[in-house]
């Protein structure tokens, strides 16, 4: 009944069209498929992604060389090579997420430190929870939702602009429990988190739009912004984080 709940709360405002639910069941039966099937296409979409479209090769390359300039050519060339293969793992595990058990995801993803979180919610603490677009981002917010039960995890999500994929990562992202809150709610989502218990999860590591009021740092070899607005959040109501 609480999954149920939650996944009714993610429901976009407008009912999904009927390409998009024909997409979704597609999608949730290649799912289904064992996890053999995903390794073979992490190396497809590592050859359509980064062989034939190329994506972000000399953005990646650049970055890779400011952060490291100590290193050669050749040794970028590697790493370049490892964060693709790790990039189409990625995205083959999205794919399976869609009809992961909870089962299969405690075998495959060991969250440490949980026992800090359950501590403050059982002492009736909401928490924050800060993480970037590193490991597994999407299964992270599934082992939150997961291991904080009965309290409930909510996610902070960016809505896209393509309403059915919206809808489909929505699916994807609640099918566990996870309860998603978009930007602009967030307000009610805290006040909520006062009244109830619960987790909060942001993932704040994309560069930030205003860049005036943004935290800079050196790091990785160059001056990079940061969000600030968690720790804004974090004092304001005295979530630990």
């Amino acid at each position: 009944m609480h999954e149920k709940s939650s996944q009714n709360k993610s429901q976009p405002a407008n009912a999904p069209s009927l390409p998009a639910r024909a997409l979704l069941r597609i999608v949730q039966g290649t799912a289904r498929l064992p996890w053999p099937f995903f390794a073979g296409m992490a190396h497809l979409i590592r050859w359509v992604v980064f062989g034939l479209g190329r994506y972000r090769k000399v953005v990646v390359r650049q970055n890779l060389s400011r952060s490291f300039p100590e290193l050669d050519s050749a040794r970028i060339r590697r790493i370049q090579q490892t964060f693709e293969r790790h990039f189409a793992e990625l995205l083959a595990e999205t794919l399976k997420g869609f009809a992961i058990t909870a089962a299969a995801l405690r075998r495959r993803l060991r969250v440490e430190g949980m026992e800090h979180v359950q501590a403050h919610l059982k002492e009736g603490r909401s928490v924050l929870v800060m993480a970037g677009h590193y490991g597994n981002w999407e299964w992270l917010g599934h082992a939150l939702a997961i291991e904080a039960a009965p309290w409930p995890a909510w996610a902070v999500y960016k809505p896209l602009s393509n309403k059915a994929v919206d809808w489909l990562m929505q699916r994807v992202r609640s099918h566990l429990g996870l309860q998603l809150c978009p930007q602009p709610l967030v307000p009610r989502m805290l006040r909520e988190l006062k009244r109830r218990p619960g987790v909060a999860y942001f993932i704040a590591d994309q560069t930030p739009l205003d860049l005036d009021h943004a935290h800079w740092l050196y790091f990785l070899g160059q001056d990079t912004p940061f969000f600030h607005g968690v720790d804004k959040i974090a004092r304001a109501t005295g979530f630990p984080v």
